[in-house]
């Protein structure tokens, strides 16, 4: 299964150059900035759904998130090697903050609704590398992240990595460990 989706080219071009990561984490914001907006709202259509995506990608604007999440996790991210996102802002953020902790500096691509084969490539790139992580640490945004993120999810149910999820709203200023 995993050859599948993780082919001998990402393996032998990325994974040598990351294999040394042992602590992933991983932050999901949504994915406003991985495919347009008229596919999300069609994803997300009312009445399944109280708002479309543009709702919540609008309801909070996304500077205040990333610094609730750094101010919330900025004791625990130095014990991270390596840092992935949905929003390439973030992580170019986030390398400010932090320095030494590895990233990918390239957006990436939702395969959903791609446009840009590179981007879907280092996506792929990023599972890859979880896939190989001792443990990871998803932090996930509401209304998106209501379970655990599946891209971070799958890697480490193949890779049997330990994982952990944490699912903050921050429009209610609230945070829950997932235990699924």
């Amino acid at each position: 299964l995993r050859n599948i989706f993780f082919s001998n080219i990402v393996v032998n071009n990325y994974v040598k150059k990351y294999q040394h990561i042992n602590n992933v984490i991983h932050f999901r914001f949504g994915d406003d900035q991985m495919v347009d907006h008229s596919f999300l709202n069609s994803y997300y259509k009312k009445p399944f759904y109280p708002h479309t995506a543009n709702d919540w990608n609008n309801l909070i604007d996304n500077e205040d998130k990333y610094d609730f999440v750094l101010s919330t996790f900025s004791g625990s991210i130095n014990n991270f090697d390596y840092a992935c996102s949905d929003h390439y802002s973030f992580k170019k953020k986030l390398k400010k903050f932090f320095p030494d902790i590895e990233i990918i500096d390239k957006k990436p691509q939702h395969s959903g609704k791609a446009s840009d084969i590179d981007g879907i490539y280092f996506c792929f790139v990023e599972m890859t590398i979880m896939l190989h992580a001792q443990n990871i640490l998803s932090l996930c945004s509401f209304p998106f992240g209501e379970r655990s993120s599946m891209f971070s999810y799958w890697p480490c149910l193949l890779g049997s990595s330990n994982f952990q999820n944490y699912i903050y709203n921050y429009s209610e200023n609230s945070m829950y460990k997932d235990m699924s």
